[in-house]
């Protein structure tokens, strides 16, 4: 909107520059593709399309789908839990294998964030603490908590990595996530078991290449789900976090 001219050329553009750093890539490949555009670009007049196009070639990956909905489209983040539900199933051949997969797939997704997310960061508030104000300290304190839940979602994964060797039985919850905004985006996702622990699981955007509207996931637990969420530390800049969540009723 013309009115909102200023927040357009700063604010989203920084906001989507640092998910792009942070939740989509990690900030060692961001950062070595950005030091790139700056020497290539230094002293020269680029355009946005310069921007695009060396970012992705340093990367090696198709970001199309980003540069064209961040930057290009007006559709908002806005990621909702459509539907769970859950029951009881036995464990045979095949399914054994399956839950051994993703056990170690879900192990790579927390190594490849946690590597990113552990960097060592300096910014202008470290050095000057006089300029921390109570927003930043609200962002860091959500941020240090998400980190946190990472960090035990891993240990927990690794300790139960094989656990369904020895399973007869497990529980087959199926999600369906609803990208209700338009722009696809990567998913946090946190699963609630009955007795209180949770359960985290990481999907990229891709996520969404086969259908940009609607992502159907089959999660295996050791315990009955209660309640399922999308984005549970409100840090995908999500625009409606009313409908992150999902409470599942005893017989859903």
């Amino acid at each position: 909107a013309i009115r909102e001219m200023g927040a357009n050329a700063y604010l989203k553009v920084a906001l989507g520059l640092e998910a792009l750093r942070t939740y989509i890539l990690d900030p060692s490949r961001m950062d070595t593709a950005f030091a790139r555009y700056a020497r290539t670009w230094a002293f020269k007049h680029p355009e946005p399309w310069d921007f695009f196009r060396l970012i992705s070639g340093a990367l090696v990956q198709e970001l199309g789908w980003f540069w064209r909905g961040w930057f290009l489209d007006t559709q908002p983040v806005d990621l909702a839990v459509d539907t769970a539900a859950v029951e009881r199933v036995k464990v045979d051949k095949p399914l054994r294998s399956l839950l051994l997969e993703e056990d170690r797939l879900a192990v790579e997704r927390y190594l490849t964030w946690l590597a990113s997310d552990t960097v060592k960061r300096s910014f202008y508030v470290d050095r000057h603490p006089s300029l921390v104000d109570s927003f930043v300290k609200a962002n860091r304190e959500k941020y240090a908590a998400a980190l946190a839940e990472r960090k035990a979602a891993l240990a927990e994964a690794q300790k139960t990595a094989r656990q369904y060797l020895n399973q007869d039985e497990v529980y087959e919850v199926r999600v369906r996530f609803r990208n209700v905004g338009g722009l696809v985006w990567p998913l946090w996702v946190r699963l609630t078991f009955e007795g209180g622990a949770a359960g985290l699981y990481y999907f990229p955007a891709e996520a969404w290449a086969k259908d940009n509207r609607l992502f159907l996931r089959v999660f295996y637990t050791r315990e009955p789900v209660v309640r399922v969420e999308v984005d549970p530390w409100g840090l995908s800049l999500d625009v409606n976090p009313q409908n992150n969540a999902y409470t599942l009723q005893r017989g859903n």
